[in-house]
């Protein structure tokens, strides 16, 4: 569990569950075992108050990381109440603009409000070749994606690619379902300040927090950033440390190692 991560408009900060079904060895029983398992998980946070799923995004990976959070969340949403959905970081890029507004839509629709979605460049290459997506391409990519998605929810016929479309029904949430952008580089702080969304940082960075402070106010925009603290702690209560680091520890190892 994380603490503090964006839940929407809410003003006081959640506690998080994150879940990556991450599994080097899995097969596919065992990973439909685990699937299952993180929807019983989720329902059982939301029975109990938890703010907010966590969930993200990598394609293609050995690990068998989570290729379809938006699939993932829907689930989530069939199985709970009151508990939201913070998929961070979703790239954007690798979608259909159109497609993406559509099925965020519905699933805004679906839970009431509950997902929020983080949009993201990602960080690996072989992610946007296997996608037919060019990476050097990758700022202008997130552009369209994120101005799409912004026309396509008004339920107003906009200019998309050369001719006119109309993308509906509209969301749940008005004037849009939360959106943020995630990044750590000042691109990205400029994209959110010059469409006017609120900033997800993945680190500690006060000066780029500043900085994306300092263009929304050339753009007029109020600006919001969310930031983890300077240390993030993970705490793991147990009555029995040894059995519980002989049974656990080898996966709290494969996280820090694979992010490492």
């Amino acid at each position: 569990m994380s603490a503090a991560l964006p839940t929407g408009p809410p003003t006081a900060p959640s506690t998080a569950v994150r879940f990556n079904l991450v599994n080097p060895t899995a097969t596919p029983d065992s990973l439909s075992r685990r699937y299952r398992a993180a929807i019983d998980m989720a329902a059982f946070a939301d029975d109990r108050g938890i703010g907010t799923i966590q969930t993200e995004e990598h394609n293609g990976a050995v690990n068998g990381w989570l290729p379809s959070p938006l699939t993932f969340a829907g689930t989530v949403f069939g199985a709970t109440r009151q508990i939201s959905v913070t998929v961070a970081a979703l790239l954007a890029p690798l979608y259909d603009p159109l497609r993406l507004a559509e099925d965020i839509a519905v699933l805004d629709l679906l839970s009431g409000g509950r997902l929020v979605t983080v949009a993201g460049l990602g960080s690996r290459r072989a992610e946007y070749g296997a996608h037919g997506k060019d990476w050097r391409w990758r700022g202008k990519l997130q552009d369209e994606a994120l101005e799409t998605l912004l026309a396509a929810w008004t339920g107003e016929p906009f200019c998309y690619r050369g001719r006119t479309v109309r993308v509906t029904p509209r969301p749940y949430t008005q004037p849009h379902p939360p959106l943020y952008i995630g990044g750590n580089s000042r691109p990205a702080a400029r994209r959110a300040a010059r469409l006017g969304l609120p900033m997800f940082l993945k680190a500690h960075l006060p000066r780029l927090a500043a900085y994306y402070r300092a263009r929304c106010a050339e753009y007029g925009s109020a600006g919001r950033c969310v930031m983890p603290a300077p240390r993030t702690p993970l705490l793991h209560l147990s009555e029995d440390p040894d059995h519980t680091w002989a049974t656990y520890g080898q996966h709290l190892l494969y996280e820090a190692r694979v992010h490492a």
